[in-house]
């Protein structure tokens, strides 16, 4: 009886393609007499590993299409957060702010009720701190510009 099997490697490949894995003289054909079908067989392995290379080509394009879109995502969620987070200090700023123009102006006021004089340079520095904070208004020079160039 004569035989013919295929490396060991490709049998798993040789399954998914339906391809026999083996030819043997039977009683009916010799081995001789498969040798179309045989050649054919390989033909259509070749035919349906190209399209499973294929496959697997356009599925690992789509996968790559779908990460850079994940991806391309989680950056515009990442400035979103950012531009949240920088209006909402932006917001707190502005809010301090507005509280310590009211408070220096009731601390005026309550000067001025109680007949003393206000500080002049306090209320200055004060409102000049005010500003500062404000995010709408350019900010004035302050002696704290100067911290991080020290260090």
């Amino acid at each position: 009886m004569f035989g013919m099997v295929l490396a060991a490697r490709h049998i798993e490949y040789i399954k998914q393609v339906e391809v026999p894995l083996v030819w043997r003289d039977g009683k009916r054909r010799k081995i001789e007499d498969l040798l179309n079908e045989i050649v054919f067989g390989f033909a259509r392995a070749a035919e349906r590993k190209a399209e499973i290379w294929k496959e697997r080509k356009r599925r690992a394009e789509e996968e790559r299409e779908r990460e850079r879109i994940r991806y391309q995502k989680m950056l515009e969620i990442q400035k979103e957060e950012e531009r949240v987070k920088r209006l909402q200090e932006d917001v707190r700023c502005w809010v301090q702010s507005e509280q310590v123009r009211s408070f220096v102006a009731a601390r005026i006021k309550s000067f001025e009720q109680a007949g003393k004089s206000v500080d002049q340079e306090w209320v200055d520095w004060a409102l000049a701190q005010a500003e500062r904070l404000d995010p709408l208004r350019p900010s004035p020079a302050s002696i704290l510009d100067e911290k991080g160039r020290l260090w």
